[in-house]
């Protein structure tokens, strides 16, 4: 299957809330048609879980703190069986963007990763998850994990400023869009070795125990409903979620949100200059997530004319790239047959 380029127009809005303007994203037909003839299961599931990538994408080994925390959210949720839930599983996509600065948007590209988008489907409800995994521990020190709080929501913020401002969604519909940080590595309830008792991790301790130390800033961000723990990331949580009536999206602006993350997942390149998208098909997605091979081991990628073989290469290039492969050391030589240059 040859990749499809998918164009993309710029304009202008006025949204009600802030005086900015935001990228509008014209997706034109073509990406369902291309969504529906490289991946029927997404669109005519019934029940069950999905998940793209289909297995978990090791960066590299040995697998740090924070890459065993994303398995292990991967593992727990590709294992929900909820029946009647249809759910869509994306992870560890990358993109860039600009975010907000007070009323004006930043103007250089700011690359981020989204570690979970989780898309559900359940007795005509739309619900979306966007989630974000840290790996710390018992044994991390209370301040890095204090810090590591504070800058997973600070992730998420920008997770949905970005994603509204590049890809022109509403601040109705990314205010529906539920956010979480999950530390799949801790328990809500963390116990204390000075008052001898259990608090709710994150929140505010009781005014009696000896070590509440500084806690001017806790309790502000957090309810119980802005963290998952190991002991909360569990089916009994997400059929609350499901059967609460917050966080509800049309079906309409559902499918749109589900189309930005079609385009993040499925191997896209976006030409900043042409603003053009180009998505991979299946073969060219699974060359990309490839693990590295030694330089006397290579792979060789066959297909005549205009198949894809160089926009797969190029995809591999970015991927490395992103990922900061290349440094001082590790550079990337790109070599190819030109006939007008022999000439």
């Amino acid at each position: 299957t040859m990749p499809i380029a998918v164009s993309v127009s710029e304009g202008a809005q006025n949204t009600p809330k802030r005086k900015v303007k935001k990228r509008k994203s014209n997706v034109p037909k073509s990406l369902a048609e291309y969504v529906q003839k490289e991946y029927p299961s997404l669109t005519n599931q019934e029940s069950g879980s999905y998940s793209i990538p289909s297995q978990f994408q090791v960066k590299e080994f040995p697998l740090i703190k924070g890459d065993m925390a994303e398995l292990e959210v991967f593992t727990r949720l590709r294992a929900f069986n909820i029946p009647g839930l249809a759910m869509l599983i994306f992870h560890g996509n990358c993109y860039a963007g600009r975010r907000y600065a007070g009323d004006e948007q930043e103007s250089g590209l700011i690359p981020r990763e989204v570690d979970f988008a989780v898309f559900l489907r359940f007795k005509n409800k739309f619900k979306c998850l966007i989630l974000e995994v840290k790996g710390s521990d018992e044994d991390t020190p209370p301040k890095n994990v204090s810090n590591m709080r504070r800058h997973a929501l600070t992730q998420l913020k920008d997770h949905k400023e970005i994603l509204g401002y590049e890809h022109g969604l509403s601040e109705e519909t990314i205010a529906k869009i539920q956010t979480l940080g999950v530390w799949p590595n801790l328990n809500s309830f963390l116990h204390c070795n000075s008052c001898k008792k259990d608090h709710k991790t994150f929140m505010r301790k009781p005014d009696d125990c000896k070590n509440r130390g500084n806690q001017k800033n806790q309790n502000k961000d957090s309810s119980g409903e802005r963290h998952l723990f190991s002991d909360t990331l569990c089916e009994g949580w997400l059929q609350r979620f499901l059967d609460s009536e917050e966080h509800l999206l049309s079906e309409k602006d559902w499918t749109s949100c589900l189309n930005v993350f079609l385009l993040l997942s499925v191997g896209s390149l976006y030409d900043e200059m042409e603003k053009t998208f180009f998505l991979l098909n299946p073969d060219q997605f699974h060359l990309l997530c490839l693990p590295s091979h030694l330089m006397c081991q290579p792979r060789f990628i066959s297909g005549p004319a205009g198949s894809g073989k160089t926009l797969a290469v190029i995809a591999k290039i970015e991927d490395i790239v992103v990922n900061n492969k290349v440094d001082g050391d590790k550079q990337i030589l790109y070599v190819c047959e030109n006939v007008e240059v022999h000439k």
